[in-house]
């Protein structure tokens, strides 16, 4: 498929199958992540991956907008080190190198044949809209 067309495709799926997922595939699509551009070439992303049913159901437990994950085959947290911010200003763009990341994310896993979902928790000036519950 070539690169309009995956985008133009590409859709959140939230309804999943008991197909598992290969570490191999995983890997490639968190590479993907990796290639995003990040401003100042900060790259402070970092990547949680589970594929443990206990750890997705306690993690739909605890995300206001993550009932699907108990019948997902895994999940990629896409997070931030903020000790890797460059200059005065490399917070400011780090909302943009994680849209950038995530996308790269979901239209890997979509060319693979994966159906993906992004769940949003930042940013916000109140973080527990997007928690059921603290951790």
């Amino acid at each position: 498929m070539n690169i309009l067309e995956l985008i133009k495709k590409r859709r959140s799926i939230r309804n999943y199958t008991n197909q598992q997922i290969k570490k191999t595939d995983l890997q490639e699509i968190i590479e993907c992540g990796m290639y995003a551009p990040t401003a100042h070439n900060q790259q402070a992303r970092e990547f949680l991956v589970t594929q443990d049913k206990e750890q997705l159901l306690r993690l739909s437990e605890h995300l206001r907008f993550g009932k699907m994950l108990p019948n997902a085959n895994a999940a990629i947290l896409t997070c931030f080190d903020t000790t890797k911010f460059t200059g005065v200003t490399g917070a400011d763009f780090i909302q943009q190198d994680m849209g950038a990341c995530t996308q790269n994310i979901l239209l890997a896993a979509h060319e693979k044949g994966i159906g993906s979902v992004r769940i949003g928790i930042y940013p916000t000036n109140n973080p527990e809209y997007f928690l059921n519950d603290h951790f």
